[in-house]
This record gives structure tokens, sequence and C-alpha cells, in this order.
């Protein structure tokens, strides 16, 4: 892992708590590729992958005040797709 991924993660985790919607944009966009492969290998099809992580996405933005920043983002964030 790159550690400055990782903060740069964190920092923009910390600004999405605290109501930066940009902050939170950014962040998602950049796990929505991992994201999309991991569903789209679970349901085979990739309009319904594209569903799921846009649900996922929706899910994050409402519990991201339970993301605990000091953990990685991005295993929290595809936990999201289940």
């Amino acid at each position: 892992p790159d550690p400055a991924v990782g903060a740069a993660d964190r920092a923009l985790a910390a600004r999405a708590r605290a109501g930066d919607a940009e902050a939170f944009g950014v962040l998602v966009a950049a796990h929505l590729p991992r994201a999309w492969r991991l569903a789209r290998r679970l349901l085979g099809n990739a309009g319904d992958a594209e569903d799921l992580v846009q649900d996922a996405a929706l899910r994050a933005f409402d519990q991201i005040r339970h993301f605990d920043p000091a953990r990685p983002f991005g295993p929290w964030f595809r936990r999201l797709l289940f």
C-alpha cells in the first residue's frame, strides 16, 4: 500500500465526515474502479455491477460518519457492496 494514498484518503475521509461533499466525491471516485471490478466479478453483468456500486456509493454517503478514518477507506467501501 502506498502511504501517500493512505494519507490522502484519511484527509479526504476526515473532511467528508465533517460534511465536505466534494471531498467525499473525490474519495469515492478513487475507489470506484476497484469496487466496480469486484461487483462485475460477483454479478457477471456490467449493468448490474454499475447499479450495485452506485448503491454502495449512496450508502457510503449516508454512513460516512461511521467510518473510522484511521482505517483504510477502500475495504470499508467495498464491504458496502454486500
